[in-house]
């Protein structure tokens, strides 16, 4: 009998990701947010993945779900225009309730890097995240997610966190 040609054995590169496990806080199954120049549809979301973890409570039904929470993201990134959007939602979403967290002026200053060709980063947005790192890469072949997914992975190979 010959090999297999569709064998599904796993090869070195190859990626196998439940994200329900970096959403539950296991061990082991940190998560790096890549934020693209998309609107940000659900802001309660973004902002628990940003800072506190998942909470996560049933809607439209009468018992809620105990809320639990995992842990936020272990790296921040923005690909170029992704940071205007996490800027104009700074500027929108309250401060969480009583949780004595962050004002809307900080919340989502922790931003560790902005990469990409920099054509969409406004300069309002630059100066908000004035204490990150931005690296201008005018790569025209790749796109600002690329670049993005390339520097995680770069960062993570070399055993250094995005953060400066």
């Amino acid at each position: 009998m010959g090999s297999n040609s569709n064998s599904t054995i796993p090869g070195p590169d190859f990626v196998e990701w439940f994200p329900i496990r970096q959403l539950l806080g296991h061990p082991g199954h940190e998560f790096i947010l890549i934020t693209l120049h998309q609107p940000i549809r659900d802001p309660c979301l973004f902002r628990d993945l940003w800072s506190s973890g998942l909470r996560l409570q049933w809607r439209g039904v009468k018992r809620k779900l105990t809320a639990f929470s995992s842990g936020p993201a272990e790296t921040k990134i923005a690909a170029d225009g992704g940071a205007n959007q996490i800027y104009d939602l700074s500027k929108q979403i309250p401060p969480e309730n009583g949780a004595g967290g962050p004002g809307p002026d900080e919340l989502f200053k922790d931003l560790d890097t902005i990469i990409g060709d920099l054509d969409s980063l406004t300069d309002e947005a630059r100066r908000y995240f004035s204490r990150s790192r931005i690296i201008h890469e005018a790569d025209q072949y790749s796109t600002d997610f690329a670049k993005a997914v390339h520097l995680a992975r770069r960062d993570r190979r070399a055993g250094t966190s995005c953060a400066w």
